[in-house]
């Protein structure tokens, strides 16, 4: 097989889940039985970092912040906000990628497709995690619904600016 002479402007080169925590209400009933908690009906809460250009490595860091909460099946769902959870899990993940100063895009573009598809690309491997997370705790499989990250980075993004280190 030939090797391509299509160079991407943009390479993710890896990722680094850098916060997990979990923290369980202190129930003896959620100890005992966990079919009182309802893990498809979930509060989350995702925050964007700020993306920082690395200028000497031609690195670009980008990673955002989940927050999930889960509550008593018996609440109904708009009363959550004032109850509280039987679960909190917070997740934060960063992700690198590269620059080719041959191929580069014009630094608007740059900036913008690593601002949404930054997030989007790491996306998976933070929905994986957390699933794994919740199951190594003793809960039964849950899968973190797909969200439209896309949507999510492009309006938390649009007043974000990426910070250049020299």
């Amino acid at each position: 097989m030939e090797a391509s002479s299509i160079i991407a402007p943009i390479a993710f080169e890896s990722y680094r889940i850098d916060k997990a925590d979990i923290e369980m209400k202190p129930y003896l009933q959620l100890l005992a039985n966990y079919n009182q908690v309802d893990f498809v009906n979930v509060w989350f809460s995702y925050g964007l970092r700020e993306p920082t250009f690395l200028k000497a490595d031609k690195l670009y860091v980008v990673g955002f912040n989940l927050e999930v909460k889960f509550y008593k099946s018996e609440i109904a769902i708009e009363d959550r906000e004032k109850a509280e959870s039987m679960i909190d899990l917070k997740l934060g993940i960063a992700g690198m990628f590269s620059v080719v100063d041959e191929n580069r895009l014009p630094l608007e573009v740059e900036e913008r497709l690593i601002k949404i598809n930054g997030p989007t690309i790491l996306f998976p491997y933070a929905r994986a995690a957390m699933t794994l997370l919740l199951s190594l705790a003793g809960f039964p499989a849950f899968l973190f619904p797909i969200l439209n990250i896309n949507e999510l980075s492009k309006k938390a993004g649009e007043a974000m600016e990426v910070r250049v280190v020299e």
